[in-house]
């Protein structure tokens, strides 16, 4: 009994854990445990001295063929029926998690798996609720690779988009390179002179698809009227591109080598004790009061005094956010000498 118990307790942990990690495992494994968590109440019911009493007293009464015939009856059909309640069980919650927001850590929702034997398609565009895909023939882009990348994609795009950000409805063709991937094109082009490579290890990783197109639309979100040909716009895309796809997951990867580790691991901090939201909404503002840089201005000094002006859209009175969020970015490796007065 003792042994049913902890393989019990064993079989619940490595689902939650796995769920944790992916909830497509997750679900795969909730079946199983629920399959044994009823031979475990099976097993106990037996047990009990009531039950064993009838079986006793119906096993006196008729001969030995009939009691294995009702047995194998009534246990088939239960198994069945808790079978299938289980399976019907973890479709509903299939679709019930399917679209989690990403305060919450959201799930995804992996696309039924296609034969072995089915080959890419040939280039085509589908369209999603908003963005527009367009692939490339890669035998490695499956079907089932490509729900998933569009679903992602559509669902930043949704995300962002609830923030305030005008976001571009197009989006260049995505291929799979053998190595880390990366976005190429050529400046000033239209969408399609642009390309999205995805590294072809990690053509279901979220944040690998989430940064690669993020990369390419924060470009364009900072290649607007009043902001082209700054020269601090890739790094800036870049910081809000980290920002977005941390805050819609709800995780971040701590940086410790890239020039930008002090906004990046900065802005983490700030949504960490402000919240999601006021991160999210103190951005937006930061990006809408955007213009150039002044000649002198480094990469810091110039986000430093950007952010300050999307944080007076949010203060009721002076300092009462920027004061703890500039002392928090320099623990992180802002630069002091940053803050000094500016402009707007």
């Amino acid at each position: 009994m003792a042994a049913f118990t902890f393989a019990l307790v064993v079989a619940v942990l490595v689902n939650i854990i796995t769920s944790l990690f992916s909830r497509r495992h997750g679900l795969q494994l909730l079946p199983w445990l629920m399959l044994y968590v009823g031979c475990y109440a099976a097993f106990n019911i037996l047990r009990l001295g009531v039950v064993r009493a009838v079986i006793m007293d119906a096993a006196q009464r008729y001969p030995h063929w009939a009691m294995y015939t009702i047995a194998v009856v009534i246990a088939s059909t239960l198994a069945v029926a808790y079978m299938r309640l289980i399976i019907a069980a973890v479709s509903v919650l299939d679709h019930a998690t399917a679209h989690a927001t990403a305060s919450t850590s959201p799930h995804l929702q992996v696309p039924p798996a296609a034969p072995g034997n089915v080959r890419a398609r040939p280039v085509e565009i589908r369209k999603l609720n908003q963005v527009k895909i367009i692939f490339k023939d890669s035998a490695l882009l499956t079907a089932k690779k490509r729900e998933f990348i569009e679903d992602e994609i559509n669902s930043f795009y949704d995300y962002l988009q609830h923030i305030g950000y005008e976001i571009p409805k197009d989006c260049p063709p995505i291929g799979v390179s053998a190595g880390g991937g990366g976005m190429m094109g050529i400046t000033p082009g239209s969408t399609l002179d642009f390309k999205i490579e995805l590294a072809e290890s990690k053509l279901t990783d979220r944040r690998h698809i989430l940064e690669m197109y993020g990369e390419w639309m924060f470009g364009r979100v900072f290649d607007t009227a009043g902001k082209q040909g700054n020269r601090f716009s890739i790094e800036s895309a870049w910081v809000y591109t980290i920002y977005y796809v941390d805050s819609f997951l709800g995780q971040h990867t701590f940086d410790t080598r890239s020039n930008i580790r002090a906004w990046t691991n900065g802005l983490w901090d700030i949504r960490t004790k402000y919240g999601k939201q006021f991160a999210d909404k103190a951005l937006f503002y930061t990006w809408q009061r955007w213009v150039n840089p002044e000649p002198n201005d480094s990469l810091d000094r110039y986000l430093y005094v950007r952010l300050s002006i999307g944080l007076d859209v949010l203060e009721n009175t002076p300092g009462q956010y920027s004061e703890p969020i500039f002392a928090m970015l320099e623990k992180e490796g802002l630069p002091v000498s940053v803050r000094q007065p500016h402009r707007q």
